[in-house]
């Protein structure tokens, strides 16, 4: 029982007829003292340990435990959940069990290779080989870290692709309602000259033109003023605004009709601007002249992936490192 105890806890397979009749559930849990195992073997369990990020052993004492019910098994070391393969061969580092039905663990090629290490005096060069593994482990978690983070290098070379078109189109803030704006203008250029001219000649040059009207009313005002003063005297002040508002507004008139250009050239230019703005929209989506926002923030994106870039660099520089000194060893 014991034997068949030991062989669950080193990730034997589990079935439900290790439960007791009339109970759900199997659980099994040992205490290993680490103190008499060799330290060779110790330093493998901590790496193996460190690896899976599962917590160290307190005191030099290693917690196996095994829960077995009717749907499966759960397993865990040193209160943390492993899967059945990690105990396994966790269970194949620490227990070396013999009988007429068990693999011995001198059929284990990894067990094969420790003795030809052992044998062959390769402590040193096992050593760097373990150091050299552990860095290339720990780049590679960082490298899968930055990645799972940032972009990846092909999105963060389309991405840059994207910012220089931005910068390139040099966009501004409300800038398509003001380029509309303009445009209007100048695609009616020709009929808002003959508007305001004929508005400027219907109020002050034409025949008949309105400050003409003004005059025959302002003589009767001032023929009213003569009789009574004081009423007569506001009314010929307000027309005599009147008129000169009138005057005013033909003459701004005017120069606004000069002031306007047929430009086809301008106008073709307008048209490009609103021609790339609308290109932008449609692959950026509308808020798109709202670029300060948008560059700073893809270009820390791009910044994080070059990082990304970079450590990748050094993850396979260790695993070069790594197959040197492997080759070396073997040699």
């Amino acid at each position: 029982m014991i034997i068949g105890a030991i062989q669950l806890l080193a990730g034997g397979r589990a079935s439900a007829a290790s439960i007791r009749k009339g109970a759900s559930s199997c659980e099994l849990s040992g205490i290993f003292a680490l103190a008499q195992v060799s330290p060779l073997v110790q330093q493998e369990l901590i790496a193996l340990l460190q690896e899976a990020g599962l917590p160290a052993c307190e005191e030099q004492r290693l917690l196996l435990r095994r829960v077995i019910n009717d749907k499966g098994s759960r397993a865990f070391v040193n209160s943390a959940p492993v899967t059945a393969s990690f105990l396994k061969e966790l269970g194949e580092l620490l227990f070396d069990i013999h009988g007429p039905n068990d693999n011995h663990s001198l059929l284990s090629p990894g067990k094969q290779l420790e003795l030809l290490d052992s044998f062959a005096d390769f402590e040193h060069e096992l050593d760097d080989c373990r150091q050299t593994w552990s860095q290339l482990e720990k780049t590679r978690q960082e490298f899968q870290k930055l990645k799972n983070e940032t972009l990846a290098p092909e999105e963060a070379q389309l991405l840059s692709w994207q910012l220089d078109e931005i910068k390139q189109a040099g966009l501004q803030e409300n800038e398509e309602e003001e380029i509309l704006a303009r445009h209007r203008i100048a695609s009616h250029a020709k009929r808002l000259i003959e508007l305001a001219g004929s508005a400027s000649q219907g109020i002050q040059e034409g025949e008949n033109c309105l400050c003409d009207q003004v005059a025959p009313i302002m003589r009767m005002l001032h023929e009213l003023e003569q009789i009574d003063n004081e009423q007569g005297q506001i009314f010929v002040d307000r027309l005599e605004s009147i008129a000169n508002q009138l005057n005013e507004l033909g003459l701004d008139l005017q120069q606004y009709g000069e002031s306007l250009d047929l430009d086809q050239e301008e106008l073709q230019k307008l048209d490009e601007r609103l021609d790339l703005l609308q290109k932008l929209k449609r692959k950026y989506g509308p808020g798109i002249w709202m670029s300060s926002l948008a560059l700073n923030v893809s270009s820390n994106a791009c910044n994080a992936s070059r990082d990304a870039t970079r450590n990748w660099s050094c993850y396979k520089a260790a695993r070069r490192n790594f197959s040197s000194n492997m080759r070396s060893a073997a040699i």
